[in-house]
C-alpha cells in the first residue's frame, strides 16, 4: 500500500490517495479523503489522514479484517500493532516502541473520523443511495 500525492487539474493544491498493493484507489478512504477536501482542510491535514488510514488498512489486510467489521477489541489490537517496533529493521536488544502515545491518538483521531463519515452517510442514503458505494 502507499499514499499518492496527485494534481488534480484546476486545483490549487495537491490531494492524495492511498492505494492498495495493486496500485488501486481505496474507495472509502478516497470518499473521506474528497470529503476533508471538499470542507476545506489543509493538504496537510488531507496527507497526515491519509497516511493514518494507510497504517489501519495495513493492519486490516494483515489481519485479515474487512473495514466494515471492527469492533472495539479489534481497535484496541490495531493499538498495539501501532506499538511494535518496525518489523523493517533489525532490531538490537531494548527498542523502543516504534510510535509515541502522540501519535497513536492521533491516528486513531483519523480512524474516528473515518467512521463518523460513514456513519453520517449511511444515515443519509435514502435521499443519496450513490454514496454508499464509494
Amino acid at each position: 500500500m502507499k499514499v499518492q500525492r496527485v494534481q488534480v487539474p484546476g486545483a490549487e493544491h495537491p490531494s492524495w490517495l492511498v492505494l492498495d498493493d495493486h496500485y488501486l484507489p481505496i474507495a472509502p478512504i478516497l470518499a473521506f479523503l474528497k470529503f476533508l477536501d471538499d470542507l476545506g482542510r489543509s493538504p496537510h491535514t488531507i496527507r497526515t489522514t491519509a497516511y493514518h488510514l494507510k497504517l489501519f488498512w495495513e493492519y486490516l489486510r494483515d489481519e485479515k479484517l474487512a473495514w466494515t467489521d471492527l469492533d472495539v477489541a479489534h481497535l484496541a489490537a490495531f493499538v498495539g500493532w501501532l506499538r511494535l517496533p518496525d518489523p523493517h529493521l533489525v532490531q538490537l536488544p531494548a527498542s523502543e516502541a516504534r510510535r509515541t502515545d502522540a501519535t497513536i491518538d492521533q491516528i486513531l483521531t483519523a480512524i474516528h473520523s473515518f467512521y463518523d463519515f460513514r456513519y453520517c452517510l449511511s444515515r443519509w442514503w435514502i435521499i443519496r443511495p450513490s454514496l454508499l458505494t464509494a
